[in-house]
């Protein structure tokens, strides 16, 4: 935590000696990491949470978006592509993925827009992990964007990255 830092008057969250300017007033947070959108590109920069009581499950987050990221890809799940990991990790202090343009599945629930569609999509992603007993992913509605193709075909996209070890109890 010591070699991570933010600057909100200059829009900058430094890493060790690294800098990651950010668009002002794109932070937004989450239960164990906080996302910024990087000025002047198409991503976004995930780093640790400070206040959080469970430290461990910060950096476990991170770890299960970084390490995993080849069986999101082998199942064929949509979602935001991790672009440049810590390298001094694990454990690892940031990600950078891909932004994923779109609105989440809890402001569609909110504005009422969620649609049977869109539940499917997230289904049959999340029931392939869950009958394989093996990995799981996020379920929560925020971790899931709905975006619009050229075609104006509709898509459920993974944004969080995580993918968890099966727990039937979970």
């Amino acid at each position: 935590f010591d070699t991570v830092s933010v600057d909100y008057e200059r829009s900058v969250v430094m890493i060790g000696q690294r800098e990651f300017p950010f668009e002002p007033g794109s932070e937004t947070s989450g239960r164990k990491k906080n996302v910024y959108k990087l000025s002047g590109q198409e991503r976004v920069l995930k780093i640790v949470k400070r206040n959080n009581r469970n430290l461990h499950n910060i950096f476990k987050s991170l770890y299960q978006t970084v390490e995993r990221q080849e069986i999101l890809r082998e199942f064929g799940v949509p979602h935001a592509a991790l672009v440049e990991s810590d390298p001094n990790g694990p454990p690892y202090r940031y990600v950078v993925q891909e932004n994923v343009r779109g609105i989440s599945a809890a402001g569609l629930i909110l504005n009422d827009g969620l649609t049977e569609e869109d539940v499917r999509q997230i289904a049959s992603i999340v029931n392939v992990f869950e009958k394989g007993k093996l990995w799981q992913l996020d379920t929560n509605p925020f971790n899931w964007m709905r975006t619009t193709g050229e075609e104006g075909k509709t898509q459920m996209v993974y944004v969080d990255g995580k993918v968890y070890r099966y727990d039937e109890d979970w």
